[in-house]
């Protein structure tokens, strides 16, 4: 009994073993990929990078840019394009731990592409490597309104909407 439980307190602790974030500047890469649940929407594949400033062990506040790859199908013509989207960027740590959930939520608005609103918001898990890098595993929903109006199923609709599955790392 007592090997299961100091083997229970060894892997507990390496789990919990507190990695403090340096507060001050930090960077974001993330690559994902989504499916639409929203009517007409098919999948979307997209890139971002976020650089902000860590203003509390559990609060990261910047700003970010992305490139998604939209695909819809209007009238049952396959559709795509590639909008750019600039948002804010507001993270909260769940925990300064190796493994730390966190709770992310992006908004913006796209000015080249789509011309219209861009919303983000994802949990997931933080892995980290070292004091000012690591690892980010997450799932949310990307919706991109449009400027351009599309139909599906008679219905006219002014924005798409994705699960997405998203990797990336932190520094």
């Amino acid at each position: 009994m007592k090997k299961i439980f100091f083997i229970a307190c060894l892997l507990f602790g390496s789990v919990a073993t507190f990695a403090q974030r340096d507060l001050g500047y930090r960077g974001f890469i993330d690559l994902g990929g989504g499916i639409g649940i929203t009517p007409g929407s098919r999948f979307m594949l997209g890139l971002s990078t976020v650089h902000g400033y860590q203003a509390a062990p559990f609060l990261f506040v910047g700003a970010g840019v992305a490139a998604n790859d939209f695909a819809w199908k209007d009238d049952g013509v396959d559709n795509d394009a590639i909008v750019i989207p600039m948002f804010g960027d507001v993270r909260l740590d769940m925990g300064t731990g190796k493994f730390s959930p966190f709770v992310d939520l992006r908004g913006g608005y796209d000015f080249i592409c789509g011309n219209g609103l861009y919303l983000n918001p994802s949990i997931g898990i933080h892995y980290a490597k070292s004091d000012n890098f690591g690892f980010n595993l997450s799932i949310g929903y990307d919706h991109q309104a449009t400027k351009n109006e599309f139909e599906w199923e008679g219905k006219t609709k002014k924005s798409l909407g994705y699960l997405s599955l998203k990797f990336g790392i932190d520094f």
